[in-house]
């Protein structure tokens, strides 16, 4: 896989957080649901992605939104015992994101090789030194050619039985992207044996640049990372 956005990896970390952190009782293992033909697994395919900027099929449709490299969204991230809203803005290499998980709220703005961990509460904000790696997008960091076809169908997706493409690599990692018509309506990652869906609510192009802005009069803490 290519080098891993900063954006990407603080999402990592929270849904590894919060799936962890879950109160303390047993998790319940989030089971894909079964296909149209009653099956949890397509059929093997051994097709390798194409190369260049998409991998084709559905997930085509998806990158080529994110590889323009200004867009906003508002998503739903839902996996065992845990469900994060997040609304995302990207204008170049800057990003601004909003997440709430049970009641919630977790403000990060990236800019300037910087990221900002905005506490309201505090009425402060943390700022982190991030490598030029992180300005990496999300279309270029997720496209590989290592990416192989594994099967294409319909299945249970956000209540609706929607037409999928899917595909792994060698490490095992798979994901499957849905289309609803001609919109893009998700994927669905697979970790082990459990997966997170991600329901997109709204794909826009409206980014306005004070969604980049930091707060006025907040108190600024440096860590030295």
């Amino acid at each position: 896989m290519k080098r891993t956005s900063a954006l990407i990896l603080v999402l990592i970390m929270l849904l590894s957080m919060t799936a962890c952190g879950g109160g303390g009782g047993q998790q319940t293992t989030n089971n894909p649901p079964a296909n149209s033909n009653g099956e949890n697994k397509t059929e093997a395919a051994t097709e390798a992605a194409p190369s260049g900027t998409g991998l084709g099929g559905a997930a085509d449709a998806f990158f080529a939104m994110f590889s323009g490299g200004t867009y906003h969204m508002k998503a739903k991230m839902i996996g065992s015992e845990m469900e994060i809203s997040v609304e995302t803005y990207v204008k170049g290499d800057m990003s601004s994101m909003v997440m709430e998980n049970d009641g919630e709220t977790t403000k990060m703005i990236l800019r300037d090789n910087n990221m900002y961990i905005i506490m309201d509460e505090s009425k402060s904000y943390i700022v982190m030194e991030t490598s030029e790696d992180a300005n990496v997008s999300p279309a270029e960091e997720i496209v590989t050619d290592s990416m192989k076809h594994i099967g294409s169908g319909k299945a249970d997706f956000n209540g609706k039985n929607l037409q999928y493409d899917e595909y792994g690599d060698e490490d095992g990692n798979k994901t499957m992207f849905f289309m609803d018509g001609k919109d893009l309506a998700g994927t669905r990652s697979f970790i082990g044996d459990e997966y997170v869906d991600t329901i997109i609510l709204l794909l826009d192009n409206n980014v306005p640049n004070n969604v980049f802005d930091l707060p006025v009069g907040y108190q600024e803490l440096n860590f030295g990372f």
